[in-house]
Order: C-alpha cells, then sequence, then structure tokens
C-alpha cells in the first residue's frame, strides 16, 4: 500500500503544481499582456483537476485496501484537496453561466 499512497501524493503535487500555473496566469496581469492565453490556462486547469482526480481514487483504494488506517487516511484528505478546489470552480462557473 505504501506505493500506492507513495504515487496518489506525488499525483497530489502534480495538481497542486497545476493549480499554481493556472492561478499565477490568471491573475499576471491583462489578457493582453499574458503569455499564456485561455487555451494554455484551459490545459493547467484541467490538469490539476486529472492529476487530483487520479491522485484521490489511488488514495481512496489505499485506505479502503488498509482496513481505514490513519495514514492512508491523511493522504486521502491531501490529495483530495486540489481536486476538491477544481470542482468547487468548475460547479461555480457552471451554476453561475446557467442563472444567465
Amino acid at each position: 500500500m505504501n506505493i500506492i499512497i507513495t504515487l496518489a501524493l506525488f499525483l497530489s503535487v502534480g495538481s497542486w503544481v497545476f493549480l499554481g500555473l493556472t492561478f499565477a496566469n490568471l491573475l499576471s496581469g491583462y489578457f493582453e499582456q499574458r503569455t499564456c492565453l485561455t487555451d494554455c490556462v484551459k490545459t493547467y486547469y484541467f490538469a490539476a483537476g486529472a492529476l487530483g482526480l487520479f491522485g484521490t481514487a489511488a488514495a481512496a483504494f489505499a485506505w479502503l485496501r488498509s482496513g481505514f488506517g490513519s495514514w492512508p487516511f491523511i493522504a486521502l484528505v491531501i490529495t483530495a484537496l486540489p481536486f476538491a478546489i477544481v470542482a468547487g470552480i468548475f460547479s461555480i462557473g457552471t451554476l453561475g453561466s446557467m442563472l444567465h
């Protein structure tokens, strides 16, 4: 199980990196002055979501296989955070666009 937890944590680190790149590019100034435009930000955003989802699934599998141990649960919480952020932003954006 330690290999699966390690894999899940590496996927979580990758998800955090892509999430950081997304926010750094979104907050880097005016749209015309950015080097990373819409397609690039979209790629970073969905890469963060995909890595977060795969990391969360791996950590959940490790937690279930370990008999609900504490270390795999901590790994599950850590890996679920970036996916929860991406899913929350996606849900807010979807609900906001449905109201218009």
